[in-house]
């Protein structure tokens, strides 16, 4: 895991880098699909969310952290909603990109929150922030 000083911190300069995205479509399926400038497309959406919480290949913002420690959550609750909860937004109206918010729930809490996060160029999934959900 990662952490960083703040949403417009550098991120990691040996991570693969991935052409801008200029625009977001629908499949068939409803999931978010980007085309980047050269016309190539990525589905966006839980999927690759939780391949790079797998990977390892995620940050947190010192905001996330903050939220999380008010909140008593920790990296493996964060962990435990990505990959086995389920994507409730797609937010498309950031120019710095889509933010996705996953609904899950914690292993050993068993709290219901929310984590909103998004990808950076890099292809580093950048988690926002992370809160409990009114139950």
């Amino acid at each position: 895991m990662k952490r960083c000083k703040s949403e417009e911190e550098n991120h990691d300069p040996t991570l693969r880098p991935i052409a801008p995205l200029i625009c977001v479509i629908r499949n068939s399926d409803g999931a978010a699909v980007c085309r980047s400038e050269e016309g190539t497309e990525r589905n966006m959406g839980l999927k690759p969310i939780r391949r790079a919480i797998r990977e390892g290949r995620y940050e947190f913002t010192i905001h996330a952290l903050e939220e999380m420690d008010e909140d008593d959550l920790d990296e493996a609750d964060v962990r435990q909603a990505i990959l086995h909860g389920e994507l409730s937004a797609e937010l498309t109206d950031d120019p710095r990109g889509i933010r996705f918010v996953v609904y899950g729930t914690t292993q050993n809490q068993g709290c219901k929150i929310e984590v909103v996060c998004r990808f950076l160029p890099s292809g580093l999934l950048r988690i926002i922030t992370v809160y409990k959900t009114e139950e």
